[in-house]
């Protein structure tokens, strides 16, 4: 019996740290009608979020295949798309969309017409949850790094596409400043996120 094992190689993560800190006087904290650090908080975090959803978009554009759409993208570029990750032996398992790609699929009977979709859930939710046995997921345009990102989209394999490396998660340090009189919060993050195989990933993108 030949003796053999599976190649690996090594790729290496460096996290970036990603901050903000926040300061409010007290008067502002007293005179408020609502909590001021907790609002802002909130903003944060989803900002935080909408920086990761870029960073995984920027690593997706490492892509080795693109589908070049026409003015809205059709059923053939989603179904284009799979077949190039099946070329290379990787499931489409998820369909990362932007909103005019989003809209676009709106346009499309096949997804709408309950005779042909088999549901209701586009005319329902306004979003087709699975396609071609895909999980489709919607990114916002302010997380993306240009407006030009919500006419794209990414089919890919999510066990074999990008890799996160979270050396500290999102987090919050409360302090006050009495020689200022205000209250201050530091949010961090260090994250990385890079791309692991440029062929389980085919882009889509539309004019």
């Amino acid at each position: 019996v030949p003796l053999d094992a599976v190649g690996f190689t090594s790729l290496t993560f460096t996290p970036v740290k990603y901050g903000v800190a926040v300061r409010i006087t007290r008067e502002m904290m007293e005179d408020s009608q609502f909590d001021l650090m907790a609002t802002n908080l909130q903003e944060i975090g989803k900002r935080f979020a909408e920086n990761e959803t870029s960073l995984i978009l920027t690593a997706l554009d490492g892509a080795t295949n693109t589908v070049t759409g026409g003015a809205a993208a059709t059923v053939a570029n989603i179904n284009t798309a799979a077949l190039n990750l099946r070329n290379n032996d990787f499931e489409f398992t998820d369909l990362l969309v932007g909103d005019e790609f989003l809209s676009d699929l709106q346009n499309i009977d096949l997804f709408v017409e309950a005779q042909k979709a088999g549901d209701t859930e586009m005319m329902k939710t306004g979003f087709k949850g699975v396609i071609f046995v895909a999980k489709v997921q919607r990114f916002s345009t302010n997380a993306a790094p240009t407006t030009t990102y919500a006419k794209y989209a990414y089919a890919f394999d999510r066990r074999q596409a990008y890799g996160i490396a979270i050396k500290r998660d999102i987090t919050v340090e409360n302090y006050a400043l009495p020689s200022c009189d205000m209250e201050a919060a530091t949010i961090t993050q260090r994250i990385a996120v890079k791309l692991l195989r440029p062929t389980s990933v085919s882009n889509i993108t539309t004019t």
